[in-house]
């Protein structure tokens, strides 16, 4: 599916005519503190945003009003980033790109570009972190209602419930491809727990993140039903376990971008060394033998 953007792209196209996502983590520093800082407030402001819900705590800090603000400038916060990052895929959702024009695998690509199927998966990606967009989309709005003085808490409640269900949704459907996704191969789709292992990390920024999800949309739900203070407090504790899940996803980012990159660039860099060092003393131990003749 393409919109109204014109610009075309020919590049970064496998050889069955699906787009080639380069990894965040390969991002500039800008753009991934951008990212990271957005998406890790966003966390954190929901963990306090929940906490003040807590009756002990409401009655200090005027938890309705505080709790409202909390989380809508962390929905804020988590749109900003669910945006970013699908602008750095919205390539085959947005955007068009020209075909490949060679004949490398025609039973394959004619196969692919002629089925419903092929359209999918050229939009899989971006449409995917788009429906993420949606679902914080819908908890900055549903947040909004929940600020006391616009006396709408139950649309915000619905909005919330649905938010947090289309976000859990969207990060299953994450974790279900970085299963199937087989980075060798891209007719490969068998799921293996092994094709998450060059990026546990990112698989554990979704987990979380769905896990919060869940945690929200049960939560929410409850919290529409409060009868009791022990209703209540039942609520906001799942309020507060899916805050602090999205907390642990915004920590597992953190490590992915900054921590593994470093890891990663230090084995590179320890290998290339290596091979180095294993060169010239094959090349020593050549003059060597020379000298020796």
């Amino acid at each position: 599916m393409t919109g109204g953007n014109s610009d075309t792209n020919s590049t970064n196209l496998n050889n069955l005519n699906l787009p080639i996502f380069e990894s965040t983590v390969s991002n500039s520093l800008i753009w991934r503190l951008w990212h990271s800082i957005n998406y890790m407030l966003g966390g954190i402001l929901f963990v306090f945003g929940s906490l003040v819900y807590y009756p002990p705590i409401s009655k200090i800090v005027s938890g309705d009003v505080c709790g409202g603000w909390l989380f809508t400038i962390g929905s804020l916060n988590f749109l900003l980033a669910d945006l970013t990052e699908w602008n750095h895929f919205k390539l085959g959702c947005l955007i068009k790109y020209k075909l490949k024009s060679d004949k490398e695998d025609t039973v394959n690509i004619d196969h692919l570009n002629k089925t419903c199927y092929a359209g999918f998966r050229r939009v899989e990606y971006g449409l995917n972190f788009f429906i993420s967009a949606i679902g914080s989309c819908l908890y900055l709005f549903g947040s909004i209602f929940f600020i006391p003085a616009l006396n709408n808490i139950s649309i915000g409640e619905y909005l919330f419930i649905v938010g947090s269900i289309i976000i859990f949704l969207s990060q299953l459907w994450k974790c279900y491809r970085s299963l199937y996704t087989n980075e060798h191969d891209d007719n490969d789709r068998k799921i293996r727990f092994s094709n998450i292992k060059n990026d546990i990390s990112g698989f554990n920024v979704d987990l979380w993140a769905g896990i919060g999800g869940f945690f929200y949309a049960i939560g929410t739900y409850l919290f529409s039903k409060v009868v009791t203070n022990n209703d209540l407090i039942v609520a906001v504790t799942l309020f507060v376990c899916g805050g602090i899940s999205f907390f642990i996803s915004g920590v597992c980012m953190q490590y992915r971008y900054y921590c593994n990159v470093m890891i990663k660039s230090e084995i590179l860099l320890h290998t290339k060394l290596t091979n180095e060092e294993s060169n010239e003393a094959l090349y020593n131990g050549k003059n060597k033998n020379k000298e020796h003749n």
